[in-house]
């Protein structure tokens, strides 16, 4: 599908009943595009950039096996899908973790991988446990995990 790229003009596209493993960062060229359907393919990733797509008013990601964003976001629709994108994409600039009020039911363990982390905000989410993999934010400084179900 990259060489939809060059379609500026494009506002729908409907990609979906594909095979398509991965949205990769062209889709940003995109910008006048307001419709997006990527239904039943075998994404197990949304990309940051799609948060430049501004003018976007649908997207269908239903069929997929996500693991970024959790299902638990992905099935919640496109406002919490934009608010989990934009807290990751916030956090590569501030190095604060804000997945507060998701509905989150585990940590998404990738984001474990960003040793720069130093704060790991989770409050307000149906969490039982945090995986061992958080030892791996070794600048951890803060971590808050209230209201969850923590046992």
């Amino acid at each position: 599908p990259r060489t939809v790229c060059n379609l500026t003009n494009l506002t729908v596209l409907s990609m979906s009943h594909n095979r398509i493993k991965h949205l990769t960062d062209w889709l940003h060229s995109l910008l006048p595009l307001q419709s997006l359907n990527v239904a039943d393919n075998l994404l197990a990733e949304l990309p940051l950039s799609l948060l430049r797509l501004t003018n976007l008013t649908y997207l269908n990601v239903e069929m997929n096996n996500f693991k970024d964003p959790p299902r638990e976001v992905v099935v919640s629709g496109q406002k919490k899908i934009f608010r989990y994108l934009s807290m990751v994409k916030a956090s590569e600039e501030t190095h604060i973790l804000d997945l507060s009020n998701l509905g989150l039911l585990h940590v998404p363990v990738l984001h474990c991988d960003r040793t720069n982390l130093t704060q790991l905000i989770l409050d307000n989410n149906h969490l039982e446990a945090l995986p061992t993999e958080v030892c791996r934010l070794v600048k951890l400084e803060k971590i808050s995990v209230r209201d969850n179900k923590l046992t």
